[in-house]
């Protein structure tokens, strides 16, 4: 049986999704500090004030402040988007044959699209220059460092 038609071929469908998966995984692990400050603080100025609204006020606002003035948070972010990058390259671009790079590049399509948005949208920042670059060879690295599990017989 050949396997040459499946073997090298670029996976568009399967790389985008995997690419749309990678940037959730990293935006879960962005938010998620900011989720357990809030349920923190609200566990704490619930029973304290009577006012229910004033809670809410409380929480956006240390969050807000949280994430304006920390940008040790905005590296993790990165840090995590890319090492969910290398991941799914990875796994996707097993058994692809001499289409590796394309696919895992392919994976970074998502994140790196979001980034320059931020740009564009927000202003140049060289943290964000630095994501999409980080982001843009966490795909292609693992597309070509992927561990292939499947032996093609020729």
């Amino acid at each position: 049986m050949k396997y040459s038609n499946i073997s090298n071929r670029i996976l568009w469908v399967k790389s985008l999704w995997n690419s749309f998966l990678a940037l959730l995984i990293g935006f879960i692990v962005y938010m998620l500090p900011g989720l357990i400050v809030g349920f923190k603080m609200g566990f704490e100025l619930s029973p304290k004030t009577k006012n229910k609204g004033e809670v809410g006020v409380q929480i956006s606002e240390a969050v807000s402040k949280m994430y304006r003035e920390s940008i040790l948070l905005i590296v993790v972010g990165i840090i995590a988007t890319s090492l969910a990058i290398l991941w799914r390259s990875g796994i996707v671009s097993r058994g692809t044959g001499d289409k590796k790079l394309i696919n895992g590049f392919l994976v970074s399509c998502f994140p790196s699209f979001i980034g320059l948005l931020y740009i564009f949208l927000i202003g140049f920042n060289v943290i964000s220059i630095l994501g999409i670059l980080l982001f843009i060879g966490s795909g292609l690295l693992g597309g070509k460092f992927n561990r292939n599990r499947i032996s093609v017989p020729s």
